[in-house]
């Protein structure tokens, strides 16, 4: 069965709909449900918004915007990578499936759809924040490979998983309270967990700065993945260990560093010494000089 173009069913509306787009805007609108036979775009007079039943693929055009159309529902997913994008104004309202605009030039996401029930992928751009975010992600938020120094503006709604590697992420602040699966947060400069989601089933934070685990989530039963920080994986796993050891006694921070102290190595005791209140000043002035001792030598 042949592709019917779909503006011919509205051809008896009060505005027809070749007075609404220019024929370049309707080759492109065709092209872009082109992909499936049952796919198809409609003009919703009353929002002034185009619908699709299906899914949209404008990829790889080097769109600088949407051609002057603004979408409405998307029953289905929307695909606009890899163009050149500087705003997603005119993007769908809602996308029942995957929302992929990964690999443009934004730097926010304004204009970006209130609900995606799928992944929303905004990775390898140059997003600095993310404002204008969806406020509810079905499965995946991934905003990986940008330039975002905080997590404000990150839906609040996350059902599953919250990529946010290869930043220059400085907190986890603006994290959502709870997410079903993981949190990667790995290359950054991360110096603690503060802001992380207090319930989630892993947490990735490898090759950032972190020399406490101060805000470290309630909840992380497959645990802790902390490889390249200043403080060694072995002891940061130690401590998180401890702090989630018995759900009815959850130790602290604090207590979970006190705890393992003993046997800990004195190379990361020189870093974590300010975090461990149990210290007499006597051992506070040792680790304090231990801690000046290896900065001079490793500038020499």
């Amino acid at each position: 069965m042949k592709h019917v173009t779909p503006y011919h069913v509205f051809e008896s509306e009060s505005e027809p709909i070749r007075k609404v787009f220019t024929k370049e805007q309707m080759r492109w609108l065709d092209r872009g449900v082109s992909s499936g036979h049952l796919d198809r775009w409609s003009y919703n007079p009353s929002t002034g918004k185009v619908d699709v039943y299906g899914k949209f693929v404008c990829q790889g055009q080097k769109l600088r915007d949407f051609k002057g159309i603004e979408f409405g529902e998307i029953k289905g997913s929307f695909d606009c990578s890899s163009n050149a994008l500087t705003s997603l104004v005119g993007s769908p309202v809602f996308v029942s499936g995957d929302f992929i605009c990964a690999q443009n030039s934004l730097k926010n996401l304004i204009g970006s759809p209130r609900e995606v029930g799928g992944d929303f992928n905004c990775s390898v751009n140059i997003l600095e924040s993310l404002e204008g975010a969806p406020e509810k992600v079905g499965r995946v938020f991934d905003c990986s490979n940008n330039k975002l120094t905080s997590l404000v503006g990150a839906p609040q709604n996350v059902y599953y998983t919250l990529h946010a590697s290869e930043n220059k992420l400085t907190t986890l602040e603006g994290a959502p309270r709870e997410l079903l699966s993981t949190l990667n947060c790995s290359d950054n400069k991360l110096t603690s967990l503060i802001g992380a989601p207090e319930v989630m089933k892993e947490l990735y934070c490898s090759k950032n700065l972190i020399v406490s685990l101060e805000g470290a989530p309630k909840i992380l039963p497959n645990g802790l993945f902390c490889r390249n920080n200043p403080v060694s994986s072995a002891t940061l796993q130690n401590i998180i260990e401890i702090m989630n050891q018995g759900r009815g006694s959850r130790r602290t921070y604090t207590e979970a560093l006190e705890e393992f102290w003993p046997d800990m190595p004195d190379e990361d005791r020189v870093i974590m010494y300010k975090d461990n209140p149990a210290l007499s000043q006597e051992e506070i002035r040792k680790y304090k000089a231990l801690s000046t001792y290896t900065k001079i030598k490793d500038m020499i």
